[in-house]
């Protein structure tokens, strides 16, 4: 998805669920974007899949909590290589781990923030929603939740 915002143009990424992601899923974007012009990025969620920290029963074939999040962190380096800068919105799945620290009873204080164990690099900022402007208005850039002006 792409919206103009009379000077830029915005490509949308959204639920990548890294590390099961498609695996054309990178050159797809990258080729999109080069199609549309696209001259700024912002992913609204879901970027990994978190699986084994779901509210769900996990899959008792399906892979552990640390090599998921090891596989995620290695699939996500082509990412941050590819857009070095990325404005991400926080999502179901990459709270997912803070939801089940709560229920634990473990302060956020304990906790790290989402770029340190993605190993993200600076010019990968999350936010809990944020605008962009357009011509004829503002557009609120979120992963499900819709937070108050």
């Amino acid at each position: 998805m792409r919206y103009d915002t009379g000077t830029r143009i915005v490509g949308v990424i959204s639920d990548l669920q890294i590390p099961f992601e498609h695996p054309d899923a990178l050159n797809f974007i990258l080729a999109l974007g080069e199609a549309a012009g696209v001259q700024d990025w912002v992913c609204i969620g879901d970027e990994a899949d978190q699986n084994m920290m779901s509210r769900f029963d996990p899959d008792p074939k399906g892979m552990g909590a640390g090599p998921e999040l090891d596989l995620t962190i290695s699939r996500l380096q082509a990412w941050y290589v590819a857009f070095p800068k990325m404005r991400v919105c926080t999502s179901n799945h990459v709270d997912r781990i803070y939801k089940k620290a709560f229920s634990a009873g473990i302060p956020d204080q304990y906790l790290r923030p989402i770029n340190e164990w993605l190993q993200a690099p600076k010019g990968w900022v999350w936010h809990t929603y944020f605008w962009k402007r357009e011509r004829d208005g503002t557009a609120r850039m979120s992963c499900g939740l819709i937070p108050e002006r």
